[in-house]
């Protein structure tokens, strides 16, 4: 058909083409909301480097981390939901970059217990640093992500209840970090084996806290947006993982 996008056809075909400028809208929108929530993090990441010992190495291995790039999604949920009740987000940027902090700790410790060699386009921390200084690298995020909760404006009961979900949601993180690592004593895991594994460690972590929350939310019409992503993230979780080991790229083969 010749039809200009947009035009109405008894076929449906309009509202296929409205969907989809819609669709590009909202894109559009979702990644100037991003860049802004990351400009404005920027100057938090910065004030939290004034933090840290006066330890070359250190100093610059987080600033090598920070700088990483990354979307800001984890982020960008606290920010986001914070501003659908209160109107505006900037008051969840402390706890926004707390949570930025604790990724970075999971992502330099990740990339150690994977042996992952590329991070976001670049060589992993440990890969620049050794070992022993990314583990250290990591292991200074930690306090950043508390310090960036003490120094916002919070009341001291909101700064209590904070650290109580990034603790709870910490140990989280960490047992679905065991359960990424234990099966890889097992040369030859089954189907059932790997969907056991990915699917219960893919319902812990910062992100999917945040999802289960905002999804249980939602008018529940038949299937709900948390059992949808619950079936498909252990596929996703799994060619993720099994990527590095058919190209020249990330994992060596026995991680």
């Amino acid at each position: 058909m010749n039809a200009a996008p947009g035009a109405r056809h008894e076929t449906g075909e309009g509202d296929a083409w409205a969907a989809l400028r819609l669709g590009n809208s909202l894109d559009g929108d979702v990644a100037r909301y991003l860049v802004e929530l990351d400009r404005q993090l920027q100057l938090y990441l910065a004030r939290a480097m004034e933090h840290i010992p006066e330890a070359e190495c250190l100093r610059e291995g987080v600033l090598f981390q920070m700088t990483g790039g990354g979307k800001r999604i984890r982020a960008a949920m606290c920010t986001t939901a914070c501003e659908i009740f209160c109107g505006s987000f900037q008051p969840a940027m402390g706890f926004a970059a707390a949570i930025e902090h604790l990724h970075n700790c999971s992502l330099v410790h990740d990339d150690i217990a994977g042996g992952d060699q590329a991070r976001r386009g670049r060589e992993s921390a440990w890969r620049r640093f050794g070992v022993a200084h990314a583990i250290n690298i990591g292991d200074v995020c930690i306090p950043l992500g508390a310090l960036a909760v003490l120094e916002a404006a919070y009341s001291a009961r909101t700064k209590v209840a904070l650290f109580q979900v990034l603790s709870e949601l910490g140990l989280l993180v960490a047992q679905g970090q065991y359960m990424d690592i234990d099966p890889r004593r097992n040369d030859t895991p089954t189907a059932e084996d790997l969907r056991r594994v990915y699917t219960q460690e893919d319902r812990r972590g910062f992100r999917d806290g945040a999802s289960r929350r905002g999804s249980s939310a939602a008018p529940r019409r038949g299937t709900s947006n948390a059992s949808v992503l619950s079936r498909c993230r252990p596929g996703w979780r799994l060619r993720s993982d099994t990527t590095p080991w058919m190209s020249s790229s990330g994992a060596p083969v026995s991680s």
